[in-house]
């Protein structure tokens, strides 16, 4: 791999698909002021159909800019489809480090540099992945804060981060090599745990994945009751294709990692909680008032686990099971 990283060779990608503007504002603003101009930038739209007049009018003010560009979907296909697309723009266009960002996130002052410094002084680590800030409001809010961002804390030392423990998409880049590229796609078969799926699909070429707490993003997170228990449901639909799907989907095979799951599910809720909830509690014991949250968070992530096994549809981003429905 080419150790030449720089500004010239790399590319921000931030995909969107009607984002709110108070979020989407937030990370655009972020871009404008943290950003330089001769930066490259990827705004990739996914079909998007709602879309504020002040998130328009900072998109404008960004293609301004040399390095930037913005790419339309006449449809929506999906958070990995959008990914994969990018993936291919930088191909096509030669770029060395590509660095994922979510519409919903804050870059914060040198963050596209301290990424290139890192692949520089790590040239044989595949994936860098920074932390992840959440901004809370309430109480479920910062439960689902816990439970998201444990393994992209910034109170987290840098690290190689090893299986079964994963890094999120956004905040994460990677170096690029043509030779290598069947790498480099995110699974367009599942709308959520794409990421998980990438980061496996990394191990098995044999690419290390690091963490740093620096650069840092802040991410703007769920907030309520309802958003926040819907998105750990959602989430936990994935687990079996992720986890389990390179066994098939036979019936048998399952059957018998249902009855697993029922037989482990308390143990499993038990640590999946202590894992989550154990760093922040070194850091500030006061983080206790949040257990009976994540635990509550951690029970519907198991529900949601046992039904992703019985109806492995349910993992199908939300068009393919349209599509299915209306036997298109």
């Amino acid at each position: 791999m080419s150790s030449g990283w720089d500004k010239s060779s790399t590319l921000l990608v931030v995909p969107f698909f009607n984002p709110p503007a108070a979020f989407f504002d937030n990370c655009l603003d972020s871009l404008l002021t943290f950003s330089d101009p001769e930066d490259k930038i990827l705004l990739i739209d996914d079909g998007t159909t709602l879309l504020g007049a002040t998130s328009k009018e900072r998109i404008d003010r960004l293609t301004r800019r040399a390095g930037v560009r913005l790419l339309r979907s006449a449809e929506n296909v999906g958070i990995a489809a959008t990914r994969n697309k990018a993936i291919e723009w930088a191909f096509e266009h030669d770029c060395a480090l590509l660095i994922f960002l979510d519409a919903d996130c804050n870059i914060t002052k040198g963050f596209i540099d301290e990424h290139i410094r890192l692949h520089r002084e790590w040239p044989d680590v595949l994936c860098i992945g920074g932390s992840i800030e959440g901004l809370s409001d309430g109480y479920w809010s910062h439960a689902d804060n816990i439970i998201c961002w444990y393994n992209n804390s910034p109170r987290s030392k840098r690290r190689i981060v090893e299986p079964p423990l994963n890094l999120c998409s956004t905040n994460l880049s990677v170096k690029l090599a043509k030779a290598q590229r069947d790498i480099y796609r995110f699974n367009e078969n599942l709308e959520t745990g794409e990421d998980i799926e990438f980061n496996d699909r990394v191990r098995r070429a044999r690419g290390r994945i690091m963490f740093s707490p620096v650069p840092r993003v802040f991410h703007q997170n769920r907030v309520g009751f309802h958003d926040v228990a819907m998105h750990q449901y959602k989430y936990g639909l994935h687990s079996y294709p992720v986890r389990f799907g390179r066994l098939g989907n036979s019936w048998f095979v399952r059957l018998s990692i249902l009855v697993l799951l029922l037989i482990g599910a308390p143990a499993l809720v038990v640590a999946t909680s202590f894992v989550t909830l154990k760093d922040w509690l070194r850091h500030d014991p006061r983080q206790v008032m949040y257990l009976p949250g994540v635990l509550f968070l951690r029970v519907l992530f198991v529900v949601a686990t046992l039904v992703g096994t019985i109806d492995v549809s349910q993992s199908l981003p939300t068009r393919i099971r349209n599509r299915r429905r209306s036997g298109a």
